[in-house]
């Protein structure tokens, strides 16, 4: 995992350096060159400056285009290491003669060109992954072993299939894997974008790197390394990134016709020249000059830098697009699916309901509730605790505190046995939930959670708790209605 963070990010550094070497030596070379000196010392100079640019920073269009030519093909990186090696190939053989044009400026300024461009184009790739680059760090560097000896430490990279894993309350868990004992409710917002955690008991699978909640549980690994769910995730990623855009398709394609062109015509240029009676270094240089001009790096810089701009101003806006052809294709967009959680919801899970059939008021409930929740790492014990802390209320003593992971917690507060969990959390205390079920299940049918409260063995109150929606998203959404796009939700809720 490191290894491949790493690598990524070496490249682009890589990238970046011979980007800056090539532009820091061209620029005095195209100085120079632009000055049509005829002085031998300075046309060394140019030549000195020129040669690391060619052979070190360009290598990898002419590493590319000898690959290409063993295979019969050819590109745009063809005509790049053409242009600019013919160019450096006849400035060389020139150098001494102060009657000859040199073009040490023309083969420093493609390659700085397209070099720049590639930067970018790395850069750009780097920035897009680097937020799956974060979730692939959140998983554990270690895990918690149990086998004959009883428990012990490992390496993540170390673990098997079949290895039986413990994970206490709070712990990421480190790899897939079934749940072979133990209940809890596990955060998989990392991986499914879903704010509300998932009860988990024997038999349910769990994904690498999501948080457990309040229980003990005990694993046995079902994948390890890249067969892992977020493996598959940064796999994919990658796959995108490397992608090419449909106008750099259509270029390649192109470039499979034009580049045999350009040097077909070069070889002709060159041809009708001596036909002409040309001296042979006047042929070359009008054959080199064709070669120069169809090189494309105003491409090679343009695209890269096009969406470059187009990715930082959304960026800006908080879009995320994932590839060049995403981009690309969004002017064509008729239909546009939502994510639900943190996109058009907040991404945490509030109190949007409070139903009180008790004679005491909401104050006074809330306030039992926080002192109960206030140390809860429960999902639901945290929205409601927040709830209470908004409204300024008191924090109260609790003693007892009892908590049953999946179902509810207990405490006493103020010499009240208050409960807080589940129905069934409830009807188990001998509890009866009264005429709050009809309102709990009116709650569930609108997609929220119901927790229902009890006071020294009367239900008293129903907690409605769910994601409120992102201020601006139903003004979002009617303005993509107005443009005639039409929006679907995808969402981990229940059916309704």
């Amino acid at each position: 995992r490191q290894l491949l963070i790493a690598s990524e990010r070496a490249r682009v550094r890589q990238a970046g350096q011979r980007a800056q070497v090539a532009g820091l030596l061209s620029l005095p070379v195209l100085t120079l060159g632009m000055a049509m000196h005829r002085s031998r010392l300075l046309r060394i100079l140019e030549w000195a400056l020129a040669t690391p640019v060619v052979f070190w920073a360009g290598w990898p269009f002419f590493e590319k285009a000898w690959r290409l030519a063993r295979q019969r093909a050819s590109n745009m990186d063809t005509l790049i290491a053409l242009g600019a090696g013919s160019a450096y190939a006849y400035s060389v053989t020139t150098l001494w003669w102060r009657s000859r044009h040199v073009y040490f400026e023309a083969a420093a300024g493609i390659v700085s060109f397209v070099l720049l461009g590639r930067y970018l184009e790395e850069r750009a790739k780097g920035k897009a992954s680097e937020a799956i680059r974060c979730l692939v760090e959140l998983q554990p560097q270690t895990a918690t072993v149990l086998d004959a000896s009883g428990e012990r430490k490992v390496a993540v990279d170390s673990l098997r299939i079949g290895d039986l894993l413990l994970v206490r309350p709070g712990e990421r868990i480190p790899a897939d894997a079934l749940v072979a004992s133990g209940r809890s409710d596990v955060d998989e917002s990392m991986v499914t974008g879903e704010a509300m955690p998932v009860a988990k008991a024997a038999g349910d699978r769990v994904t690498g790197g999501c948080l457990n909640g309040s229980g003990v549980l005990r694993l046995q690994v079902t994948a390890v390394g890249p067969d892992t769910v977020l493996a598959g995730i940064v796999r994919m990623v990658d796959e995108a990134q490397a992608g090419k855009l449909p106008v750099q398709r259509l270029v390649d394609r192109v470039s499979s016709v034009f580049v045999p062109g350009v040097m077909a015509l070069a070889g002709l240029s060159l041809l009708a020249w001596i036909a002409r009676g040309a001296r042979l270094t006047t042929a070359l240089s009008n054959a080199i000059a064709v070669l120069l001009i169809a090189c494309p790096c105003s491409l090679g810089l343009a695209t890269p830098v096009a969406i470059m701009v187009a990715t930082g101003r959304a960026a800006r806006h908080g879009i995320y697009v994932r590839n060049g052809q995403a981009l690309e294709l969004a002017a064509r967009l008729d239909v546009v699916v939502f994510d639900k959680t943190g996109t058009l919801t907040e991404g945490h899970p509030r109190v949007t309901d409070l139903i009180n059939l008790s004679k005491w008021p909401d104050s006074f409930l809330l306030e039992r509730a926080l002192a109960v929740e206030s140390a809860s790492e429960h999902f639901l014990g945290r929205a409601i605790a927040s709830e209470a802390r908004e409204q300024g209320l008191r924090t109260l003593p609790a003693e007892q505190f009892q908590a049953h992971p999946g179902r509810g917690v207990q405490a006493s507060v103020a010499a009240q046995r208050v409960l807080l969990g589940n129905e069934t959390y409830l009807q188990e205390h001998g509890v009866p939930s009264g005429r709050l079920t009809g309102h709990g299940e009116r709650l569930a049918a609108q997609g929220k959670t119901p927790v229902y409260m009890a006071l020294d063995g009367t239900a008293v109150a129903l907690f409605g708790v769910a994601d409120r929606p992102r201020p601006g998203a139903r003004t979002a959404v009617e303005r993509l209605h107005g443009l005639g796009v039409r929006t679907l939700l995808v969402t981990g809720d229940i059916q309704a």
